[in-house]
């Protein structure tokens, strides 16, 4: 599923921390590359210690002790913060008993002011009860005095009303007079007036049937004019009809003549298609037989660089094979060497120098004469090895040089023609030219169509486009029906209009008498028209005699009633004016409204201090439930110190463990390590260990020596055991890669490394990848891989 995936399984199936370097495990332990095998214990002890630390994972502790640094961290912010909460929470519970004490005393200011305002509120009763006596007789007096007032008024109002009634009623008797003087006269113009409004319906009726007749004179005239016009266009129509007749052969004609120009052009678009492609074709044939021609050349190259490629691949061989013969001498001159040096050590020592072949005590004359030949054969070696080295290195830059020389010949050889290439492009130039004839022929058969083409349009021009000046014509031909409808339909309005309009005129001869008529009966009107505005004028006032009396009669009547109930108020209003006292009524309210003042300012006063206790009992509550917060915050903050204290203490135990579980580790590993160096040596009496410093030494017979100081064989058998034993103690894996294994060992120490390599216990698979092959006879699986033809390929297995 991606990247991230495929490492969680690698290190759940290969038993490894989620932490651990894959990559540094590979190449270290499961899989060192070739030549490589021996290098870390070579190194100085900082580089060794540096590639071995990541493997071992010693840094986990101090990197562990670094991590928990950020949790202690955020611990001493939390106890930093729960120290500023608790001094604010003390601080704020200070004022509790103060507050407690504020809300005792003021509950007896809270009674003393309620029992001063009970006592206003009934002095207020008493002074309200005597306002509210007064109050009565006041607002009696104040209504008797309204109903005088209202009484006076309706008075005044009934002699302005009887005035007015008494001069109303001369009038209405006067307009009687003058309406019952000209009532004929007006009754004569209303009748006048009648027969006006008779006459004018006569005269309007008149009026409309002579628009009518105007209307229909203009819309025959008109009609009689589309109808010339009709019969203009069945004229044109009928000569456009001949025209059509007379132009349908040339029409055929032009027909015919097209066809043969559409064919024309068409060859000669064929003939531009065929130059195009008689020159592309020509193009391309020419590079084909470019490419025939570089193909033909290069292919006498090919067996020359591929003769030239066998000559170097068979140089690098023996080169390669020179270069393994000099590194096994270079292996032996070192062994020899360290055997020189180790003996020359012993001969140091003058009390345990023995003879190395009787071994006995030597002479000081002897031990410096077998120095002396150690010393010689040993710079004999040294001169011997600077050759070896010269001729390794010789050889490798030779050897390099050629692999040069292969590449650049192989790269040669692919730029080069396959098999078989040259004859293909001749078969595509062979069929290049055969296309190139065909097309050439066509071109040659089309070669006239552009003259056809010319000649054919000079015709057409000629003829002048009867077809177009044929369709004009046949189209105007063809709205001959319509003309003759349109027509037909004109004849028949013209004959309906002409009906209508001699019906017209004999319902214009009824109305010959209306204006004589007329005239006489607007005389009538202009001789009565005065007595008819006097009646007009006058009639409604002549109509309103009786009901003018009636009202003088009533206002006269009302007049009388209300002078004595002007009286009947005055006697009353002087009985209550007795029994108001007005200096009492206004003591009572200036009492009152001083105490609904003191009233006021005492319930501000209580709602004042009801407030204040509200809010301090409020205060005095949530200051209690600080008290439940400020001991849950104590105890947090006694909780935060023991887990300060507690990962304080894990910090200092991981940072001291660190070393020591590094010691007991490379313990463990140097323990495995010699068990399976004894395995592979067969040789249980050496002792190998892996020291603190990453460092491999050897004791042999109780001489310990150093790394450096082995031969090849041993140093590849020793990191050998150092780095399987690594892998057994640092993973569960039971899978490990040895490349080139062998190298610098003699026959016999490959054959015992081979077995031994094959008996180790506790690996499920081992994979062996090597020239040599001593493993042949003994792995369960061969895969062999040779170079054929400059290529590896798996031969057989």
């Amino acid at each position: 599923e991606g990247k991230a995936d495929v490492l969680a399984f690698l290190r759940q199936h290969m038993g490894v921390d989620s932490r651990a370097d894959l990559k540094a495990l590979f190449k270290d332990a499961v899989g060192v590359p070739q030549g490589t095998f021996t290098a870390a214990f070579l190194l100085s002890a900082a580089p060794r210690k540096k590639v071995f630390d990541s493997l071992l994972q010693v840094e986990d502790y101090q990197q562990a002790f670094e991590r928990l640094r950020e949790p202690l961290r955020l611990l001493e912010t939390r106890a930093q913060k729960l120290d500023v909460s608790v001094a604010g929470l003390q601080a704020r519970l200070e004022q509790l008993p103060s507050l407690e004490a504020a809300v005792i005393a003021r509950r007896a200011e809270i009674e003393r002011v309620a029992a001063t305002a009970r006592e206003a509120q009934r002095l207020l009763d008493a002074a309200v009860a005597r306002r509210d006596v007064l109050d009565a007789v006041r607002n009696e007096l104040a209504a008797l005095q309204s109903k005088q007032a209202q009484a006076t008024q309706r008075q005044e109002g009934t002699a302005r009303q009887l005035a007015a009634a008494g001069q109303a009623l001369t009038e209405a008797e006067t307009a009687h007079a003058i309406v019952e003087e000209h009532r004929e006269d007006s009754r004569r113009y209303v009748a006048a007036q009648e027969e006006q409004k008779r006459l004018d319906a006569r005269l309007r009726e008149r009026t409309r049937l002579e628009t009518e007749r105007a209307a229909g004179d203009k819309a025959t005239a008109l009609a009689e004019g589309d109808l010339t016009r009709l019969q203009h266009d069945l004229d044109e129509i009928e000569a456009a009809r001949a025209t059509a007749e007379g132009l349908a052969a040339a029409v055929e004609t032009q027909a015919q003549q097209e066809n043969l120009l559409a064919a024309a052009r068409q060859e000669a678009a064929r003939l531009q298609d065929a130059e195009t492609a008689v020159a592309r074709r020509q193009q391309s044939l020419d590079r084909l037989l470019a490419r025939r021609d570089a193909l033909a050349a290069d292919a006498a190259r090919t067996a020359a660089l591929e003769a030239q490629r066998a000559g170097i691949q068979a140089e690098i061989e023996e080169l390669l094979r020179s270069i393994d013969r000099l590194k096994e001498n270079d292996a032996g001159l070192r062994a020899e060497g360290q055997k020189v040096k180790e003996q020359s050590a012993a001969l140091q020592n003058v009390e345990t120098a023995l003879c190395p072949v009787c071994e006995q005590p030597l002479s000081e004359g002897h031990r410096h004469d077998m120095m002396a030949r150690n010393d010689q054969h040993l710079e004999s070696l040294r001169v011997q090895f600077r050759e070896v080295k010269d001729g390794i290195t010789q050889a490798q830059a030779q050897s390099a040089s050629k692999q040069q020389e292969l590449a650049a010949t192989e790269k040669a050889l692919r730029s080069l023609p396959r098999p078989g290439e040259v004859e293909e492009a001749g078969r595509e130039v062979a069929a290049g030219q055969a296309e190139l004839t065909e097309l050439r022929a066509q071109e040659a058969q089309l070669a006239g169509a552009p003259a056809r083409s010319e000649a054919l349009a000079a015709q057409l021009a000629e003829l002048g486009d009867p077809r177009r000046r044929y369709a004009i014509a046949w189209e105007r031909a063809q709205q001959a029906e319509r003309v003759q409808q349109e027509m037909r339909k004109t004849k028949s309005a013209i004959d309906e209009r002409r009906q209508k309009l001699a019906g017209i005129q004999a319902q214009l001869a009824q109305y010959a008498e209306v204006d004589a008529a007329l005239d006489a009966v607007n005389a009538e009107i202009r001789l009565h028209a005065d007595a008819y505005q006097a009646v007009l004028s006058h009639h409604r006032v002549a109509e309103t005699v009786e009901p003018r009396r009636a009202e003088v009669a009533q206002l006269q009547a009302a007049r009388e009633q209300g002078q004595a109930e002007l009286e009947r108020l005055a006697a009353q209003l002087e009985q209550v004016q007795a029994r108001f006292d007005a200096d009492a009524y206004r003591q009572a309210v200036s009492e009152e409204q001083e105490l609904r003042g003191r009233i006021g300012g005492m319930r501000a006063q209580q709602e004042m201090l009801a407030q204040q206790q509200a809010d301090d009992e409020q205060a005095i509550v949530q200051l209690k439930r600080l008290s439940a917060t400020l001991a849950a915050a104590q105890a947090e903050q006694h909780a935060v110190a023991e887990q300060t204290a507690m990962l304080e203490t894990v910090r200092s135990m991981l940072r001291q463990a660190g070393p020591y579980i590094t010691s007991v580790l490379i313990r463990q590993i140097s323990d495995n390590a010699r068990q399976i160096y004894g395995d592979i040596m067969q040789d249980h009496s050496r002792h190998l260990a892996w020291n603190e410093d990453y460092g491999i030494t050897l004791e042999v017979d109780g001489h310990e020596r150093q790394f450096e100081q082995l031969s090849g064989g041993e140093q590849m058998t020793a990191a050998l055991a150092v780095r399987l034993a690594l892998l057994r103690e640092l993973s569960s894996i039971d899978v490990a890669f040895f490349d080139e294994p062998t190298a610098n060992l003699d026959e016999m120490r490959r054959e015992s490394l081979a077995r031994r390599i094959l008996e180790i216990k506790g690996f499920r698979q081992l994979f062996v990848i090597s020239h040599d092959d001593t493993f042949e006879q003994a792995t369960q699986n061969l895969i062999r891989v040779e170079r054929v033809n400059g290529i590896s390929q798996i031969v057989e297995g």
